[in-house]
């Protein structure tokens, strides 16, 4: 599923740079500076962010086509409702929405 997005698209590589601290530094696909952290879980999350939108939007239009199916136990059709708004909640926060 793709979208017209306006954030920088991935992947965003993750560097380390070794001096007088750990400075991770996440770069675009392009090779331009994106964003610098001496934070690991920050960086890591940051580099993983074009991943985890992409993975957010299918799983929203998945759910959002599953969700309706006859057949299936209210508690699956309730998971996958649940699954579709935390997704797009997800998705209009990324996109600045």
């Amino acid at each position: 599923m793709k979208t017209k997005t306006q954030h920088t698209p991935g992947p965003w590589p993750l560097t380390v740079l070794h001096g007088d601290s750990y400075e991770l530094t996440i770069t675009t696909a392009q090779g331009n500076h994106y964003a610098t952290t001496f934070d690991p879980s920050a960086a890591r999350l940051i580099a993983a962010a074009p991943d985890l939108l992409e993975v957010a939007k299918n799983a929203a239009y998945l759910a959002n086509i599953y969700k309706d199916k006859s057949g299936l136990d209210g508690l699956v059709a309730n998971a996958l409702d649940e699954i579709e708004k935390i997704t797009n909640k997800a998705i209009a926060k990324a996109e600045g929405k």
